[in-house]
């Protein structure tokens, strides 16, 4: 199973999916066009800027979906 973090998975959400989901099945979703652009661009910086993701961030922006569509 694969969870894609559309949404608002900062600051307690993402932290509680990677308690129990591997981060090898988390992938980036922008839920665009739910979430107006401005959301979305906003959401992304912070994601972007919080350190505690910096070792995952490529996996769950590319890496995950790359592997996933491979299949």
């Amino acid at each position: 199973m694969y969870f894609d973090i559309a949404g608002d998975p900062e600051p307690t959400h993402l932290d509680m999916l990677r308690a129990v989901a591997a981060d090898d099945r988390i992938v980036y979703g922008s839920d665009f066009p739910h979430s107006s652009a401005n959301v979305v661009i906003s959401k992304k910086k912070h994601f972007d800027e919080n350190v505690k993701y910096d070792v995952v961030r490529d996996l769950i922006y590319a890496e995950n979906a790359f592997r996933l569509l491979e299949k």
